[in-house]
């Protein structure tokens, strides 16, 4: 079983995009500070553990809404889960 693929909208600076995962070997995620590589993973997180497991900062204002959808594979199964 693997993470497909990865969309997201408007989740923190990440305003509409979609990472591909590689099936085999080790996917690596690289960039500066404030790129979101933090926000892909708690993407990931809030989609597999749901909205109540993941805390927004306190000073959190942004209205926009979110939009999360984690493909996974296993085999010739895919499975879609949408936060």
């Amino acid at each position: 079983m693997y993470f497909e693929k990865l969309s997201v909208i408007n989740y923190g600076p990440l305003l509409d995009y979609e990472f591909i995962f590689s099936p085999s070997g080790i996917n690596l995620v690289v960039g500066p500070n404030g790129s979101g590589k933090t926000q892909l993973a708690g993407a990931i997180i809030a989609t597999l553990m749901g909205p109540k497991h993941y805390q927004f900062a306190e000073n959190y204002t942004d209205k926009r809404i979110s939009r999360v959808e984690l493909s996974i594979r296993e085999d010739d199964q895919l499975e879609v889960v949408t936060y």
